[in-house]
């Protein structure tokens, strides 16, 4: 390997692509459908911090042991000198990209993600565990045919300036998300799924005038009862509140606007697993307009390989 491509090795190892446009036509030869892309010197840190302990007592047959974490990542790129060569040759001025509304700023940052989990694991196939259990009987399984999944995510980054040309002051954001999963297959054709995820976003206004909080959360639970059948429900609720500065105003108006939907469904297989024929009815109310009901019929399939097997 030569001293020059050695260089170039070593210099798209330390600084990755950053793209400026989608594939299609872009840059010098607009023939050629290329992404373009630069690549900027990045400061990449990262850590996490784990700690795991029995739930169980060590003398059954199937062991439960649980979880807590916390993920660390920290990225910023380098944009000195702004003068950048593009991947087709060219070399432009790209200092705009470090304005605070860019999407390279807003992939700036610190990011913090918290989580939890919980597994199971036997010392032989006769014993089943469980998460929960009051007095002879289990309410959540979780053995070999059950499965539990918990995230969590923080998000912090800012969002905009305030408008002093002096000391402008950094505007940050704050987004909160968590979920639930749980999973029950008992046979190859019965199943119980249930979900749940929540959001909350906290954006901070100017000094004085607090914050502005939106959330918003769904659930849903489908169960399989037969081979070709499926029924459940879903809601959803989303709060969203925006702030709106009037022209001679010192201070934000607040608007609140709120949602929520729940609905059922009920679904056929026709073929196999991978296509589904689904029956969906929601209603919705809003404090905008009256509630309403809506009625569709859905044809969902997947496309992928899968192992043979009789349906």
């Amino acid at each position: 390997m030569t001293d020059q491509k050695l260089k170039e090795l070593l210099n798209s190892l330390q600084s990755p692509r950053y793209y400026l446009s989608n594939a299609g036509p872009a840059g010098a030869d607009p023939v050629r459908s290329e992404s373009l892309y630069a690549r900027f010197p990045e400061r990449h840190d990262e850590a996490s911090l784990r700690l795991r302990f029995r739930l169980s007592d060590s003398d059954r047959g199937r062991l439960l042991r649980g979880g807590i974490g916390l993920r660390y990542l920290y990225r910023r790129f380098d944009l000195v000198p702004s003068v950048q060569e593009l991947s087709d040759g060219r070399y432009a001025d790209l200092g705009f990209l470090g304005d605070p509304i860019t999407p390279l700023t807003r992939a700036s940052g610190t990011t913090i993600w918290p989580f939890v989990w919980i597994e199971s694991g036997g010392r032989d196939f006769a014993k089943a565990g469980y998460l929960f259990q009051y007095g002879p009987t289990e309410d959540v399984p979780l053995g070999w045919s059950a499965e539990l999944a918990i995230g969590g995510s923080i998000l912090n980054s800012v969002y905009a300036f305030t408008e002093d040309s002096l000391a402008p002051e950094q505007l940050r954001s704050w987004l909160f998300g968590g979920d639930i999963k749980y999973k029950y297959k008992p046979s190859r054709y019965t199943s119980l799924q249930i979900e749940s995820e929540g959001i909350i976003r906290v954006n901070n206004l100017e000094e004085g005038e607090g914050n502005i909080t939106s959330y918003g959360a769904y659930g849903y639970i489908d169960y399989r009862f037969s081979q070709k059948y499926n029924a459940g429900g879903i809601f959803e609720y989303v709060k969203l509140e925006e702030a709106e500065h009037h022209e001679g105003e010192t201070e934000h108006e607040i608007h609140e606007h709120s949602n929520w939907r729940v609905g059922l469904f009920a679904g056929f297989s026709p073929v196999e697993e991978t296509s589904l024929l689904r029956l969906v009815g929601h209603w919705t109310e809003s404090e905008e307009s009256d509630g309403f009901w809506e009625i569709s019929l859905q044809f969902v399939f997947s496309l992928g390989p899968h192992q043979p097997h009789n349906f």
